[in-house]
């Protein structure tokens, strides 16, 4: 599953870079959530795939720790089971402070948004102060008139951010728990 959302990812970041339909809300829009949807759960699956692997082969230096982790991997959240394959593995742990770890975690807070959305009314110019660092990553202006969630998802850049940043935390995984595959 996480290499069909790597490449649905990789291909929409690339249409909306090279697409010309950005006077279209909804197309752009349309794409920026698909991407961030893609991005969260792209890691997730990435990570429960490893928690697969790592039960099944008996060579691996987790497989007989490993069984904690399934029996809580509904409860817990996508930071807490890396944390605890860290953990296992000697490796240092999500550091939230540092990049990319940050930049994931706004990826995050948007797809919440947009999952989890109350239809409560936004004021207008009004922003997250946690997501000033996006904003200007992304050359974004929330100005007077507009409603933050809707600048961001129509915002060009955003595509190219996301993916960059996955690409960053997938190294990371790969570099701190793929290793322990081989």
């Amino acid at each position: 599953m996480s290499t069909q959302l790597i490449v649905g990812l990789e291909r929409l970041s690339n249409a909306v870079k090279e697409g010309n339909d950005f006077n279209d809300f909804f197309t752009i829009h349309q794409k920026n959530i698909t991407l961030i949807l893609f991005a969260v759960n792209f890691i997730e699956a990435k990570i429960n795939e490893l928690i697969s692997v790592f039960e099944i082969d008996n060579r691996t230096i987790l497989h007989n720790k490993i069984h904690v982790i399934k029996d809580i991997e509904r409860k817990i959240s996508l930071i807490e089971k890396y944390n605890l394959i860290c953990l296992y593995l000697n490796e240092k742990p999500w550091d939230s402070s540092q990049e990319p770890y940050q930049s994931f975690e706004m990826i995050q807070l948007l797809r919440n948004e947009i999952v989890h959305f109350k239809g409560r009314y936004e004021t207008p110019g009004i922003y997250p102060k946690k997501l000033k660092n996006l904003l200007l990553k992304i050359n974004c202006t929330v100005t007077s008139e507009d409603i933050w969630l809707k600048c961001i998802l129509n915002n060009k850049d955003l595509c190219s951010w996301i993916l960059k940043v996955t690409k960053k935390i997938d190294k990371i995984i790969d570099k701190k728990i793929l290793k322990n595959l081989a």
